[in-house]
């Protein structure tokens, strides 16, 4: 068996790093001097190795690497070596080839809390499916004792996460929404965009992209998008910005057939824009008494929109 160097590179080449780890050790074995009665024999000076110019033991061992090598290929090896796929439930780590604008959060703690709820909902899909999706940041991960029971006897899921922004939402609508072939979508976010300074304009466009992609999945699901909540003016979050979110809002879906609008700043803010602690303690989150008012602001548009008759009660929810 003659190898020369250029046939094994040639063999080995374009198929991936782990193939070329073991191209280059076959190469390095052209490479080795022998060792022969104690001293070392050169390789011909052709420039060709020969199984019968090595020792018995190398030549052997040379002759099974070519024979796995082979093996490998004609296996299709890259199944081996190829890249772990990608988790789709992990924050990704850069925002190259991302949906919309605007900031992504990559804490620690930001991810833990990502992974740990979409990870426990990946289990519920089949039972989940067919309900009515609320999506959003941790004003609708924090509607959880009463969730449920709010819109009895139809049937809710929470898909909202703490810290979450509109880019997001957008970035795991999929798996947390489309993959539920939700019979309805309620939709609020913007908070989190705002105190990392994005622009009013930023959640405008990527929440018009989430509208895009659920009329794409569902042309005739209805899909109801709730204003965003006023906050306090020096929580780093503009009134001026929550109002031009809103404005937009309203110029884009006021005559839209398949979207409806629901006025929730009015029910929260103050003459000056600002949140009304009574129903916002932090300004930001919504106690009991503001989970209260959001139901009832939603109970008429889900009845109107031919979801079902809402009865409060105990109903099925998930936290």
């Amino acid at each position: 068996m003659n190898s020369k160097p250029s046939e094994l590179e040639s063999a080995g080449s374009g198929v991936g790093n782990s193939r070329g780890v073991l191209r280059n050790a076959l190469l390095d074995c052209t490479n080795l001097f022998v060792q022969l009665d104690g001293a070392p024999q050169p390789r011909p000076a052709n420039n060709s190795l020969t199984v019968e110019s090595l020792a018995p033991g190398l030549s052997v061992m040379i002759a099974k690497a070519c024979v796995v090598y082979i093996v490998l290929l004609a296996c299709g090896a890259h199944l081996l070596i190829a890249a772990p796929r990608e988790d789709p439930l992990l924050i990704p780590d850069s925002d190259e080839g991302l949906p919309g604008a605007g900031p992504l959060r990559r804490s620690d703690w930001f991810r833990g809390v990502w992974r740990k709820r979409r990870g426990s909902w990946l289990e519920k899909t089949a039972e989940q499916k067919g309900s009515i999706v609320f999506l959003g940041d941790s004003i609708t991960q924090g509607w959880r004792d009463d969730f449920g029971g709010a819109f009895a006897p139809l049937k809710v899921v929470n898909r909202g996460i703490s810290g979450d922004t509109s880019r997001g939402l957008l970035v795991r609508l999929k798996e947390d929404v489309l993959a539920l072939d939700p019979k309805a979508v309620v939709l609020m976010i913007g908070a989190n965009d705002l105190a990392e300074k994005a622009a009013g304009e930023v959640v405008f466009g990527n929440v018009k992209l989430i509208i895009e992609r659920l009329r794409k999945h569902a042309p005739e699901m209805p899909i109801v998008l709730c204003e965003t909540f006023p906050c306090a003016p020096d929580n780093y979050r503009p009134v001026a910005e929550i109002r031009k979110i809103n404005a937009l809002y309203r110029e884009a879906y006021r005559d839209d057939s398949q979207v409806t609008l629901v006025e929730t700043y009015a029910l929260f803010a103050g003459s000056d824009g600002a949140s009304l602690s009574k129903y916002l303690p932090d300004r930001v989150h919504p106690n009991a008494a503001g989970y209260t008012q959001w139901a009832r602001a939603l109970r008429p548009v889900f009845t109107r929109l031919g979801l079902g008759e809402v009865r409060p009660g105990k109903g099925p929810e998930s936290p």
